[in-house]
């Protein structure tokens, strides 16, 4: 069996517990502005490569010990890695074999099929949410997110252990109606963790390698835009543990 990927990257520690290998799967069906890896939705790209089962298992079996010493495992992020299920899954089982942990970073924005396929293969689910209005998930990724968050809904119900993972943009979500919209949607809702990651420029660079306008230059890394209404990520925080109370800044 044959995968798409356009990177891989060993002793990661902010994308589920423990130390993990992070296998970063192409294509991806958003268009986030602020995207850090543009490279993944360009079939075009050079980074971009096929790489067999066994290879990216014989990989993933070279840092086993760090896994079972940090209670790590293996993360398939992206770009969006449920739109290749059938090679996800069969990652997935042969991790699970080798009692190697699992998580599974996803956008959501794939059909229920998709997810329903990864069943009893993933410990840990790290989704992405932009927006819970879907005029501003529109206009910042190019995307409706209606199916977005009924899978999140389905997820949840599942009983799954789910981290919500909230990407926080200055003029975009940074500010008191989001925090409330989006602690009224978790708060019906099995999630065990909110991480809030805020915005940084890190991926800036890629696009001018790509030959690509980064969307939000002259977007400084301020997290409060001057003379604007955007809360800081602190007050952001505290805004959602009227909600939840287990959030976290990074992860």
């Amino acid at each position: 069996m044959i995968g798409r990927i356009f990177n891989y990257q060993r002793y990661c520690i902010h994308d589920g517990p423990g130390i993990r290998s992070v296998v970063f799967f192409s294509g991806c069906t958003l268009r986030c502005q602020w995207c850090c890896n543009p490279e993944s939705y360009m079939p075009e790209s050079p980074q971009h490569y096929e790489v067999s089962l066994d290879q990216l298992f014989d990989l993933i079996q070279e840092d086993k010990a760090f896994y079972r010493k940090s209670q790590g495992g293996v993360t398939l992020s992206g770009g969006e890695p449920l739109l290749q299920p059938d090679f996800a899954a069969a990652l997935l089982e042969k991790c699970r074999d080798q009692n190697i942990g699992t998580a599974i970073e996803t956008a959501g924005d794939v059909p229920w099929g998709a997810l329903s396929r990864m069943d009893g293969l993933v410990d840990w689910y790290l989704y992405d949410l932009k927006a819970i209005d879907n005029s501003v998930h529109f206009s910042c990724t190019g995307t409706d997110n209606t199916r977005i968050l009924a899978n999140f809904e389905k997820l949840c119900a599942k009983g799954e252990q789910v981290i919500l993972r909230v990407p926080l943009i200055p003029g975009i979500n940074i500010h008191s109606a989001f925090a409330h919209s989006i602690g009224r949607f978790v708060s019906r809702l099995s999630v065990q963790e909110i991480h809030l990651l805020p915005y940084h420029r890190m991926g800036e660079a890629k696009y001018r390698q790509l030959g690509l306008n980064y969307p939000l230059e002259g977007l400084g890394d301020a997290l409060i835009e001057p003379g604007g209404r955007n809360e800081s990520v602190e007050e952001f925080k505290v805004l959602l543990q009227n909600y939840h109370s287990n959030i976290l800044i990074g992860g």
